[in-house]
């Protein structure tokens, strides 16, 4: 029997996943679908949405194991990243980083007040000190899949861009820049390397399925989902593992959580306001819940294609996929709600 894991003809499988199944489904299922795996749902037609899904597609089946995905909360007072490892050995991703930073602190040593506008040399320079300060964190797997949360443009009532986000919103795209087209020469280590834009509304819409929000409810929801989802996998052991390091501060978790609505995963993972910036989660929770979010994703798909594979090939019974699928989903996030 196969393994379940193995990626030995992802390519054939893939082709009828995209080609042979994808276009017999309903629009309802073609949207659950693109929830279960990631995918967008753009497209003003079902041939368009279709279409845009195998572009999708075809870009997941390169992300073979094993597999590091660290997922970043660009911010210069609080910059945010997660890293989540994918093996062949292990069902369940590894939760094996996780942490914020001031990078004013970090970088500048306070030399540059907070606030400060940044001169193009500033920019360049914090840009090329983030950057190997990502990459001497990653050193772990040939194949890195990095993810950067696309940030907005205003907050929510302004009609202007602020200095702050849009200091904020240069550093995402040099940093993406500088991630995207490391040299071939600079490390052998990171030769198979993927750079993504991951949309916060795809990641919150995902977590968020089981229940009506609006954007000034998704904050506080989506804090309550990640520490709802830790305890759980602390708890069970399910749905992902947690490195041994952050086990031990997780041992806190539900102390902090009685003791405050503010600050408690920051308070868990034991940061300081000085070195790891405000002390607020929303910046944790997202790099957390992307780095899941993606990690889920592409399990999801990987086991879909071993599905596919071994009932069926081209009559695989997707819509009945889809819907237990979907079912199990919404079932954890009621569980998980619970908790």
């Amino acid at each position: 029997m196969l393994n379940k894991y193995h990626s030995y003809n992802y390519g054939n499988i893939n082709n009828i996943l995209s080609s042979i199944l994808l276009p017999t489904l309903k629009l309802t299922h073609l949207l659950k679908f693109s929830s279960l795996i990631g995918g967008p749902k753009t497209g003003s037609t079902k041939t368009e949405k279709c279409n845009n899904l195998r572009i999708y597609l075809s870009q997941l089946m390169h992300f073979t194991k094993p597999l590091q995905i660290v997922s970043i909360d660009t911010g210069l007072v609080n910059f945010a990243w997660s890293q989540f490892l994918l093996t062949d050995e292990e069902k369940q991703p590894l939760l094996s980083q996780w942490g914020k930073l001031n990078l004013y602190r970090k970088f500048f040593n306070e030399v540059i007040p907070e606030g400060t506008k940044f001169s193009p040399l500033d920019t360049s320079y914090l840009t090329s000190q983030l950057t190997n300060f990502i990459l001497n964190e990653s050193k772990i797997s040939t194949n890195i899949l990095y993810t950067i949360e696309r940030q907005r443009l205003r907050t929510n009532s302004s009609k202007f861009v602020t200095d702050p986000i849009l200091n904020v919103n240069i550093l995402e795209h040099l940093l993406f820049y500088a991630l995207k087209n490391l040299s071939p020469g600079y490390d052998t280590l990171y030769q198979n390397n993927f750079v993504i834009s991951s949309d916060p509304g795809r990641m919150t819409n995902y977590w968020l399925a089981n229940q009506r929000f609006n954007s000034k409810d998704s904050k506080k929801l989506r804090i309550a989902t990640a520490v709802n989802l830790l305890a759980y996998s602390q708890n069970t052991g399910n749905l992902f593992k947690i490195d041994s390091e952050l086990s031990n501060k997780m041992l806190t978790l539900k102390e902090n959580k009685l003791k405050s609505k503010h600050g408690i995963l920051f308070d868990t993972l034991e940061m300081n306001q000085m070195l790891n910036g405000k002390r607020k989660d929303d910046d944790l929770v997202d790099s957390f819940l992307h780095g899941l979010s993606w990690s889920t994703w592409i399990q999801t798909y990987k086991n879909l294609l071993y599905e596919i594979d071994q009932n069926g090939g081209e009559r695989f019974p997707l819509s009945k996929w889809i819907d237990f699928s979907w079912h199990q989903h919404i079932k954890l996030l009621d569980l998980i709600k619970e908790t």
